[in-house]
């Protein structure tokens, strides 16, 4: 059996996903195409724009066969890891392939890429050395590590190496390489509007700028195929989109029922706790809040992370647990009802806990039955911050979605 793999959050699942996952299965000539996705929040710390169960519909719709969620744990993590654990997954499923989106297209952006990929990998100590001194002025890592590469390479054009979908390659590249594993990367070319285009400059319109209209209430229906729009429709008719500001009250809570929290929280350092600190006593709203602490080292992904990580308790020493002992499970959302019949295979041969519902996954390991304790509680507070009080524990009611 031949697998495809994707790690995405479709946020929502549109046209520019559509094209993306169309390549990966022409590519890869797979038999199965598993996709890990992030569940009710995302890498960037934020509310995903409607709930896991809706996008695992959409993603069904479009040709995904059988749809995994991403531990929290990992998902409120920096790109590094958040491929980490996406890859990790894939891998004790035995994926094959691993394809994904990129800016990264001319032969100059690709040796760019390659050549960076090997440099983070060569255990080099001039490259740390460099990466320490450019994070000394005050930049953020992605950036102290591009430059880092720059000066010691002479490579005059490293635009690439900031691009969104250029970072999470190679955080996906740097994870195949540490895992030792043998899947085949499958880049497919980024089509349409840039990344952050916050307006809609073609059919192929970015998440950021659909979400914006839904927020707005504006038509997105043709930045979307068809089945994905009505999926999407369907659920915003019973429930609000979510919105950053919604899950501030239960941020606040959190710091006023323990302050301390502040200084166990991962990647943090002196400064940006001082500054949440001071942040949260002249702020009335989760975006005023990331608008105050953020900086140009302290981006508003990681401001916005380190809230999201203190409601839900993912302290240091959880993150440094699940940074080297990488542990993990794979619990499927939703599968293609045509695959089915591959499902006892991927059974046999996965190398982690596999299961579909939570109150059947005779885990013993108490940090993986932490980690899907927080799955639990991420989609409770999701639910009750939209006001959808009786979906209160969903992850055990909501059925396997079978499309």
């Amino acid at each position: 059996m031949k697998i495809c793999g994707i790690i995405a959050e479709y946020n929502p699942f549109h046209n520019g996903h559509k094209l993306q996952l169309e390549s990966a299965l022409e590519k890869s000539k797979a038999d199965l195409c598993i996709v890990v996705m992030s569940g009710m929040f995302t890498q960037r710390g934020e509310a995903a724009i409607v709930s896991k169960f809706a996008r695992v519909k959409m993603a069904l719709s479009q040709g995904a066969d059988i749809v995994v969620e991403l531990p929290l744990y990992y998902v409120l993590q920096p790109a590094e890891y958040f491929a980490l654990g996406g890859v990790k997954i894939l891998h004790s499923l035995g994926a094959d392939f691993l394809s994904y989106g990129t800016e990264a297209v001319s032969p100059e952006d690709r040796k760019t890429i390659e050549d960076f990929v090997n440099i983070t990998n060569s255990s080099s100590r001039n490259f740390d050395k460099q990466i320490r001194s450019f994070l000394k002025s005050g930049i953020a890592y992605p950036q102290a590590r591009a430059l880092a590469y720059q000066k010691i390479s002479g490579n005059a054009t490293i635009d690439i190496l900031k691009s969104p979908n250029a970072i999470l390659e190679i955080a996906y590249r740097n994870a195949i390489y540490r895992l030792k594993s043998h899947i085949e990367v499958l880049p497919v070319p980024r089509a349409g509007d840039a990344y952050h285009e916050s307006v809609p400059q073609s059919r192929i319109a970015s998440a950021t700028a659909i979400r914006k209209l839904i927020l707005e209430k504006k038509d997105f229906s043709e930045y979307m195929p068809a089945e994905s729009f009505n999926i999407i429709k369907d659920y915003l008719s019973s429930s609000e989109a979510s919105k950053a500001n919604d899950f501030y009250p239960y941020f606040v809570h959190t710091l006023c029922a323990d302050s301390d929290i502040i200084s166990a929280l991962p990647d943090g350092s002196t400064e940006l706790f001082n500054r949440m600190i001071k942040g949260i006593a002249i702020s009335s709203s989760m975006d005023e809040f990331i608008d105050k602490v953020s900086t140009r080292r302290f981006t508003r992904a990681r401001v916005s992370r380190a809230a999201m990580n203190s409601i839900f308790g993912i302290s240091a020493e959880i993150t440094r647990k699940i940074r080297t002992q990488l542990p993990s499970y794979a619990r499927i959302l939703g599968i293609r009802e045509s695959k089915r019949s591959l499902l006892g295979e991927l059974v046999k041969q996965s190398k982690i806990p596999l299961f579909m519902s939570p109150a059947r996954h005779q885990m013993k390991s108490p940090l993986l039955i932490n980690m899907l304790n927080a799955d639990i509680a991420a989609t409770n507070l999701y639910n009750m911050a939209m006001g959808n009080h009786h979906l209160y524990n969903q992850d055990y009611t909501e059925k396997l979605i079978i499309y």
